[in-house]
């Protein structure tokens, strides 16, 4: 699914993913997005954002990232 990784934030990486790994996450995370269903979907993703912004420790490298994750998703880029 990934030609290469997305690159990590270098001030909290412990570890660089392979681009298996990164498949492997994707995966997984788009199996439970089916499973908890669309009208839960949103919860399920912030959830998990939360989490996993618990477990890097600081603020900024998420909120960088969240920035990142954004980036060309408004809803004027989408329209055809």
């Amino acid at each position: 699914m990934f030609a290469t990784p997305f690159p990590a934030s270098p001030r909290h990486r412990s570890a660089e993913m392979t681009p298996a790994d990164l498949e492997t996450v994707y995966e997984a995370l788009a199996e439970d997005i089916d499973r908890v269903g669309p009208e839960k979907s949103a919860l399920f993703l912030s959830k998990l954002a939360l989490l996993l912004a618990q477990d890097i420790g600081t603020a900024a490298p998420v909120l960088a990232r969240i920035k990142e994750a954004s980036a060309h998703l408004t809803v004027e880029t989408l329209k055809p």
